[in-house]
């Protein structure tokens, strides 16, 4: 047991200074941003990022380094990333639009149903474990309201306190799915951002099949199948075909 528990503090101990290490690096990488050596600055949130160190701010820094180095494929897909986590950021919002604005392609989006467009960004309000702590908030209180209902002397109605009881756990039962929407959305996320100059959409999973159109640097994309070395992609309008996964990388 002994053995077990040095083995547990050595692990913590070596993470402790991994971390460490990638904190180091990007005050590094962030010194050199500020002095506008933005290459520099990009190679060391990079190797910062190999440490498994993820933050909305290191998304959002790198994005702004490859932004100001004009490679607006790669701000996009680092901005795109920040923005699952923080998607409330003026800062970020603001530079992603001025990446957009530099893009090439300006594909018409496909109506959403209404109540799937509020869904998503009502969940967006907020991170998974915000959500997560609400529910379990309101459950608690929905149970404890209950509860009460075995007691005889109570200055409440008992019918008024089943509704809010009720009412509580709905909200409690609420805020989980919305939990649930923001997990699925970080964790199955199927878009991607396309990183090379030009790529070209195919009708099928081969090099000599019909050319569907052409997409360029920063379009976004969203995958939806894999044959061999093809990926069956859609664009936001709709339109589907193949793509090689070395001409885009997903979010």
């Amino acid at each position: 047991m002994r053995r077990f528990w040095i083995w547990v503090m050595c692990f913590l101990f070596c993470k402790s200074l991994l971390f460490a290490d990638a904190g180091m690096q990007f005050e590094k990488a962030n010194r050199a941003f500020q002095k506008g050596d933005f290459a520099a600055a990009i190679e060391l949130y990079e190797s910062v990022l190999k440490e498994n160190f993820v933050s909305a701010e290191l998304y959002y820094n790198l994005g702004t380094a490859y932004l100001e180095s004009g490679k607006t494929g790669k701000a996009i897909l680092f901005f795109e990333r920040a923005l699952l986590l923080a998607p409330a950021d003026a800062d970020l919002l603001h530079n992603l639009e001025i990446a957009r604005l530099r893009t090439k392609d300006e594909f018409s989006s496909l109506p959403e149903f209404f109540i799937s467009r509020w869904w998503k960004a009502a969940a967006m309000l907020g991170g998974v474990v915000f959500w997560t702590m609400l529910s379990v908030l309101f459950w608690w209180a929905g149970l404890g309201l209950w509860s009460l209902f075995y007691f005889e002397k109570i200055n409440i109605s008992k019918s008024r306190l089943w509704m809010i009881s009720g009412m509580c756990l709905l909200l409690a039962s609420l805020f989980f799915l919305l939990a649930l929407t923001r997990k699925n959305e970080i964790e199955n996320n199927r878009r991607g951002i396309v990183l090379v100059p030009e790529a070209t959409l195919r009708s099928a999973p081969e090099d000599d099949s019909a050319e569907v159109t052409k997409v360029h640097e920063g379009a976004k994309i969203i995958v939806e199948d894999e044959l061999g070395d093809w990926i069956k992609v859609r664009l936001p309008n709709g339109e589907t075909g193949w793509l090689l996964p070395s001409d885009f990388e997903q979010i």
